[in-house]
């Protein structure tokens, strides 16, 4: 009895095209989990260098405080990646185009977020 799979028997389970879905997936949250954590570091001066009008608008809404910004971050995310689950159940191309165009913009987010 094997405890452990091996990467080819996980490919018996898994097509390559729905492993790449998933690390889309994984990298859209795991980029937008980092982006909220700055937040959360930075919230002494987010008010001031945060770019998006929603969440600058939430922040003066709560008068500095951030979880709110925070939590609706978040809670966007998990309805984005619930929402690419579904298209690629259903359209499993259309899927997985947007899976990894928002996988590349978050990249690009995240270099951003690195090095400016």
């Amino acid at each position: 009895m094997m405890l452990f799979k091996t990467p080819s028997r996980l490919l018996g389970y898994w097509s390559r095209r729905d492993l790449l879905f998933a690390a889309c997936c994984l990298c859209i949250a795991v980029v937008s989990v980092h982006d909220a954590m700055l937040v959360v570091l930075n919230d002494d001066v987010i008010g001031q260098v945060e770019r998006n009008p929603l969440g600058r608008w939430l922040i003066k809404w709560q008068e500095g405080e951030v979880w709110l910004f925070v939590l609706m971050k978040l809670a966007g995310t998990a309805v984005v990646c619930a929402t690419l689950v579904t298209l690629y159940q259903y359209r499993e191309e259309l899927g997985m185009l947007t899976a990894g165009a928002l996988a590349a913009f978050q990249l690009v987010l995240l270099c951003y977020l690195t090095f400016a």
